[in-house]
């Protein structure tokens, strides 16, 4: 079973379709909490909750670990912040980033159009990748920031973070929830 679909076990509001009419399931909501529990990182575990679980009260806190992960490990004496709260408003923007499926307007998270006459195409507004793309001039809006700042002083330390977080987040939790759920 994919370790995603188990994670959604936990929250309330998502229906199982996988068990059968009167089944009795073979991974509880118990298990996977338990086996999400045993992840070591406690900012990926929270994660997880908050992107697979749905449980959004943890974005806060989840946002206030990525600021202090970002201030003690990636500030140097080079960084010029523009303001005092912007590495919190990036940190909310990259979860958002993460958390939002950004399913593509156009295709609808397909990643291919079909014409109703025709072959089928591979959709030229997110190339085939079914997810809306997000331009640095988005980032530099949300940000509050010129393009130009955007792209000479901080898309590159952005992409750096997101590395060693959200998609690190990403990894270990993948990989933690098939080892320990493989049966």
């Amino acid at each position: 079973m994919n370790p995603k679909e188990l994670l959604a076990l936990l929250a309330p509001r998502v229906q199982r379709f996988h068990l059968a009419p009167g089944g009795i399931p073979s991974l509880t909501p118990e298990d996977v909490a338990h086996a999400l529990g045993m992840i070591h990182n406690d900012l990926a575990r929270v994660y997880a909750r908050v992107k697979y679980a749905g449980q959004y009260e943890y974005s806060e806190g989840l946002a206030l670990g990525l600021r202090r992960h970002i201030l003690v490990k990636k500030v140097d004496e080079n960084w010029r912040i523009p303001r005092k709260e912007f590495v919190l408003d990036m940190s909310f923007m990259m979860l958002a980033e993460a958390v939002d499926p950004n399913t593509c307007r156009w295709c609808w998270g397909r990643a291919e159009v079909k014409p109703e006459d025709g072959p089928v195409i591979v959709c030229s507004a997110c190339d085939g990748q079914g997810r809306r793309k997000i331009r640095d001039l988005d980032r530099a809006r949300i940000m509050g920031i010129s393009k130009q700042s955007w792209s000479t002083n901080w898309a590159e330390r952005y992409q750096e973070i997101q590395d060693e977080t959200v998609h690190k987040w990403e990894d270990l939790f993948s990989g933690a929830m098939k080892k320990r759920m493989a049966r």
